[in-house]
């Protein structure tokens, strides 16, 4: 229990220290990536539920037309579940070199 107690006092003084000095300490950065991959995902499952209703022509022209990350991810996510593989929607995006 002591152990417990000394990390959360270390981790106090750490974040409280950052905050002093204006930079980040390990554990911030450790807490901040992981909340930074959550909104990701969180903006995925948003563009998954968008899609969900669309058709697959549309959900295609979509993805032909897309730029960001997260719209291009949760739009292959949704035609992948509806029978697509992987390899058909990145020959769409990247046509093979001829």
């Amino acid at each position: 229990m002591q152990d417990l107690y000394f990390i959360l006092y270390w981790l106090y003084f750490e974040l409280c220290l950052a905050m002093y000095e204006g930079s980040m300490s390990f554990w911030q950065k450790l807490f901040m990536a992981n909340q930074q991959h959550n909104e990701h995902k969180n903006q995925i499952a948003c563009v998954e539920n968008d899609c969900s209703c669309k058709s697959n022509d549309q959900l295609l022209k979509a993805l032909l037309n897309a730029h960001d990350e997260d719209v291009i991810a949760g739009i292959k996510k949704v035609l992948m579940s509806r029978g697509f593989n992987k390899k058909e929607l990145n020959d769409l995006l990247h046509p093979p070199i001829q």
